[in-house]
């Protein structure tokens, strides 16, 4: 008898926005830096990475945590990422789609407690909570703010691969 030990593959999702090319500098560093992790623990975590204007509907619904990666414009979710939730979350309710792991990181030039709470109240629409406060940070991207995404993406990672989410 062949016993076959299936293990499902759990994806992490990376949606991000940018126009500045802030937040894409900060979701490639993610990207690469989850990537990387997954790799070194030969776990089986896939990482998969989106512009907000280009994820679809399905890749939300399939993906097993969220990271949200946005500006803050004019005190409010930028629009490539409204445009994301306009375009997701009522077929996602329709299709029972629920209680999704997520966090946010937001780099903003004012405080970003606003697109923060946005996007906790859409979420929470899908019954879903955020796995920890968002990373809120300032301006260009520098080595402090570096540091602190993968700081963040290693603990997902790491959380993810234990089942916490």
């Amino acid at each position: 008898m062949v016993i076959v030990d299936v293990v499902r593959m759990l994806t992490l999702l990376i949606i991000f926005h940018s126009q500045s090319g802030r937040n894409e500098a900060l979701a490639l560093r993610c990207y690469e830096k989850a990537k990387q992790q997954a790799a070194e623990a030969e776990s089986a975590i896939g990482v998969k990475l989106r512009r907000a204007f280009d994820c679809s509907l399905d890749e939300f619904n399939d993906a097993d945590f969220i990271l949200f990666i946005t500006p803050e414009n004019f005190a409010a979710i930028a629009g490539g990422m409204k445009d994301f939730f306009d375009r997701t979350f009522y077929p996602a309710e329709r299709l029972g789609v629920q209680a999704k792991s997520y966090c946010c990181i937001i780099d903003c030039g004012n405080d970003g407690s606003q697109t923060a709470l946005q996007i906790e109240k859409i979420m929470k629409g899908l019954h879903s909570t955020p796995a920890q406060p968002p990373l809120i940070l300032y301006g260009e991207p520098n080595e402090a703010s570096f540091q602190a995404v993968d700081e963040l993406t290693e603990a997902l990672v790491c959380a993810i691969e234990m089942g916490v989410y």
